[in-house]
């Protein structure tokens, strides 16, 4: 992917001691960078796609045998879409389809009907959506994040999604002698000192970097990911470009932005992609999941994460063990039926057996595991992060995890209000997720007189509501919970609740919020499209975060710098403790703080039963 003469464009201009410095300099790129971005829009509407559109469909053209003009362009512009088995086979770990398929030949039957039913859209979409694609690649690295977060918006057409969500990972390579002089310009000696060969062929090329295989003179095989020319500078420049002014604009066009503090995002998405062009430590964050990972069996002998290889990796450069024979996460459906049967059966030790799937269950898990337990997360969860694979044994099916350049580190006061905020709507306490929003309002710098707290109380009580009917007693209520919960779609529910009717009440929200609510959905997507709304991450955390929700909530609500969530937090945790295995303890633990809000000015203390 190369931006017209890169040599001539801004960002190979770009300084960080300079830009530090300088306004002046500062304004003179961004300028810059404005007029190239509107002659590359330009020359690829109006000279790129049209003649790409006529070279890839005229049967004259199709039958030369010759490159043709543009070929990094070629692919995304030509008319060939697969029809995507993958999200018509989102019943796979679903319930009724297990009840329905009995054996590996009712899944090849399945397999065929599938392959009856599903079309690749319309031509008209092709080229739309194509075109659309065509443009985010040629104007670079941030734009085709942008699009990425922008994929995720229900608003848009599936086949504009479709074609977004292929920026992944099916991007335009660098030239092989590119490709080699970055490779020695990092490791500061010749290509050949260090690796046996390198394979100049890429295997996956996405918007910050691309992947060759490669093996070292001592025998491993080595993936390397390897960063983009003056990724720096695109950064610096298309990230003022997208929030100062594309968003800048956008709040002067749309009252309902207008009324929105868009600072969580605009600081999450700066923040996010310059840590994430940082690969030494994208490496070290790879390396505490591995080791994560392997603490329990269950994860160290199901999923695979790569070994980083830290004596070849630079902050352009990540040199980790090579996993192969990977298929995408959301396309097994194409997979031979006796594997998707496997994969279906095959159980893990400690997993309930009525739960299907249980691999893939597993890989849901993981990632909201390390986030809820107050690591650092993942926060690119898209579908070209996961695969299915058999390394390094082929003893069984594994899910691959990768990329881990997007991620954040939240204070654990944070996650605590995350819990609150969505535990009292998934319990149907409105006044306890009030408080959770409340204390991340105050943390963002917030003063509590701007918002309305009772319309967004009673936003979250309908939303409670919607979901979670009156029943007889406590046992039938906690069962229809999780009946609802394990429907699927919750997640994009509650994100739509979230920034659809509460944010624009002049809310601030921290920075890394965005970030784990994006990576709270991208692992819905991947549930729901590979588990065919079979399983929600908030079915699990329901489950098995219950009481220790319950009981962190005990121990953070009633701080003393937070003294106006005491006396609701008191009377709301009374009823679902009593779940608990270890009540009488937290009982003591609540009448110790009863004791303790006394000594608070101006409060009154409900009796604990």
């Amino acid at each position: 992917m190369r931006i017209g003469n890169t040599t001539l464009s801004p960002v190979a201009f770009y300084s960080q001691a300079v830009w530090d410095i300088s306004y002046a300099y500062r304004v003179i790129l961004v300028a810059w960078r404005l007029v190239e971005m509107g002659f590359i829009s330009i020359r690829f509407l109006l000279v790129r796609a049209p003649i790409l559109l006529i070279w890839t469909r005229l049967p004259a053209t199709r039958k030369i045998t010759l490159p043709g003009p543009y070929r990094d362009l070629q692919p995304i512009l030509t008319p060939e879409r697969e029809a995507k088995m993958g999200v018509a086979g989102g019943r796979l770990g679903s319930m009724p389809f297990l009840d329905a398929y009995k054996s590996p030949e009712d899944i090849k039957r399945e397999q065929d009907f599938l392959k009856t039913i599903v079309k690749p859209p319309s031509p008209l979409k092709v080229i739309v959506g194509s075109v659309i694609r065509g443009l985010v690649t040629e104007l670079g690295s941030v734009f085709i994040k942008f699009s990425q977060i922008i994929s995720m918006r229900p608003e848009l057409p599936p086949f504009v999604r479709e074609e977004l969500a292929q920026v992944q990972d099916k991007l335009p390579g660098l030239p092989p002698k590119d490709v080699k002089s970055i490779l020695e310009k990092e490791l500061m000696q010749p290509v050949e000192n260090v690796f046996e060969n390198v394979d100049y062929n890429y295997i996956a090329a996405g918007s910050l970097a691309v992947v060759h295989h490669a093996k070292l003179r001592d025998g491993r095989d080595v993936a390397l990911k390897i960063q983009r020319p003056f990724l720096e500078g695109s950064v610096a420049l298309d990230t003022i470009i997208i929030l100062d002014v594309i968003l800048g604009a956008a709040k002067l066009l749309l009252p309902r932005i207008r009324k929105t503090d868009l600072t969580f995002f605009t600081l999450s998405f700066e923040s996010a992609l310059k840590r994430e062009i940082n690969f030494e430590l994208e490496g070290h964050v790879q390396e505490i999941s591995r080791k994560a990972m392997q603490v329990s069996q269950q994860t160290a002998d199901y999923m695979v994460i790569a070994e980083v290889y830290f004596e070849y990796t630079t902050t352009k450069l990540l040199a980790m063990e090579f996993v192969h024979g990977l298929t995408r996460i959301d396309d097994i459906f194409s997979l031979p039926a006796e594997d998707i049967w496997e994969l279906l059966t095959m159980k893990i030790p400690g997993f309930d057996d009525d739960l299907p799937a249980h691999v893939l269950v597993m890989a849901c898990r993981f990632p909201m595991h390390m986030s809820w337990q107050g690591e650092v997360f993942h926060g690119d969860l898209h579908m070209g992060n996961w695969y299915l694979t058999r390394y390094p044994d082929g003893a069984h099916p594994r899910i691959f995890l990768c990329d881990f350049g997007m991620h954040e580190d939240v204070p654990r006061e944070g996650f605590r209000n995350v819990m609150f905020l969505l535990w009292g709507i998934l319990a149907g306490f409105p006044d306890m997720a009030v408080d959770g929003m409340k204390s991340l309002h105050l943390e963002s710098g917030g003063h509590l007189d701007d918002v309305d707290w009772d319309h967004i109380g009673m936003a979250f009580g309908n939303f409670s509501r919607s979901w979670i009917e009156d029943a007889p007693d406590e046992e039938a209520l906690v069962r229809l919970r999780r009946s609802r919960l394990h429907e699927g779609g919750l997640t994009r529910q509650l994100l739509k609740l979230l920034f659809g009717e509460v944010v624009g009440s002049g809310l601030h929200l921290p920075y890394w919020l965005w970030l784990l609510l994006k990576s709270y959905l991208y692992e819905e997507e991947a549930g729901l499209s590979v588990m065919g709304g079979s399983y929600d991450w908030l079915a699990w955390i329901f489950d098995q975060y219950s009481v220790r929700i319950e009981k962190d909530a005990v121990l953070a609500l009633f701080d003393r710098t937070n003294v106006f969530t005491m006396n609701r937090a008191l009377d709301q945790l009374q009823f679902p403790l009593a779940r608990g295995k270890d009540y009488h303890k937290v009982l003591t633990q609540l009448r110790v703080l009863q004791d303790e809000i006394k000594n608070v000015p101006g409060q009154t203390t409900p009796a604990i039963r």
